[in-house]
């Protein structure tokens, strides 16, 4: 994602679907009544490096494709572009979650500029099995959401603490997981990696922009958007239940709310799992290395 691609650029040869992207995110969009009395839209996407401005005609309006939605394009056999528009042959906007869709590609550079990152979430994504996968989209899919994640920091005073900190952070956690968990056995890779995108997930919402920065409510907020986040959780994997084993469900409540599988930890807490001491220990270096990186604050 390090370059936007563009019809523009005359050394791409848009004939090969390779650099054409499948789904877009919508930057923009608006139609008119031409003279057949057909609605013809104009809609500006980015996905997978690609932006540009599609038009297409149809014969009603459709309210879906509005900013920020999810769409596939339908591509015509020869791609031209007439006064800065390229014609295709249909835009349908996504209303269910699709599993096989890496968000992460149709992140636009409104939303974050940190490409080499997003580069690193993508391959992190796309090692994931198809069920984890699918929990990742399945949490993810609101377009709101989506981008409050990406944009969010890890903090507000300490480590990670600039505009898009959270997912920096994520994206670190479960790469060093993954090296850490290379010579223990028993550990779930697939798991840890999932895990580390999904880490600080339940409190990005206690996260507002107020007067040009980030502020972080209080511990009363942070505690209701991670109980809200835990319903949502529970509600996607009671709906899809092969997504996780009841095994893998309770590591990951053990890592992202410190107790296994909605039960409460007794007195006499439980080993935790190997998964959640090496997420603590990735989590741990990935602040450090940041702080030390950055001075103290970025």
């Amino acid at each position: 994602m390090a370059e936007v691609i563009t019809l523009e650029q005359a050394d791409i040869n848009f004939s090969y679907s390779a650099f054409l992207p499948d789904v877009v995110r919508v930057l923009a969009a608006g139609c008119d009544i031409d003279a057949q009395g057909r609605v013809c839209h104009v809609a500006t996407v980015a996905g997978n490096s690609f932006q540009g401005t599609l038009t297409w005609c149809s014969a009603r309006h459709d309210e879906r494709i509005a900013k920020d939605a999810l769409a596939r394009v339908f591509w015509p056999a020869h791609l031209e572009q007439i006064e800065g528009l390229v014609p295709i042959n249909r835009l349908l906007p996504l209303d269910a979650v699709d599993h096989s869709i890496n968000l992460f590609e149709t992140v636009p550079r409104s939303w974050s500029r940190q490409f080499r990152v997003l580069d690193r979430a993508q391959a992190l994504w796309h090692q994931l099995p198809p069920s984890k996968q699918a929990l990742f989209n399945e949490v993810f899919w609101d377009s709101k959401c989506f981008r409050h994640y990406i944009a969010i920091p890890a903090s507000t005073n300490s480590h990670h603490n600039g505009w898009g900190g959270n997912l920096r952070h994520a994206v670190e956690m479960a790469e060093h997981a993954e090296r850490i968990a290379l010579d223990v056995e028993g550990v779930s890779s697939d798991l840890l990696v999932l895990a580390g995108l999904l880490c600080n997930a339940p409190q990005a919402d206690a996260y507002a922009w107020k007067e040009g920065q980030w502020v972080l409510a209080g511990p009363a907020v942070i505690q209701a958007t991670r109980q809200r986040f835990k319903k949502r959780l529970t509600a996607i994997l009671e709906r899809r239940p092969a997504l996780l084993t009841d095994g893998e469900r309770k590591i990951l409540w053990q890592i992202l709310f410190g107790h296994p599988g909605g039960r409460e930890l007794s007195v006499q807490a439980p080993m935790l799992a190997l998964e959640t001491e090496i997420l603590r220990m990735a989590d741990r270096l990935s602040c450090v290395v940041n702080l030390q990186g950055q001075g103290g604050l970025q």
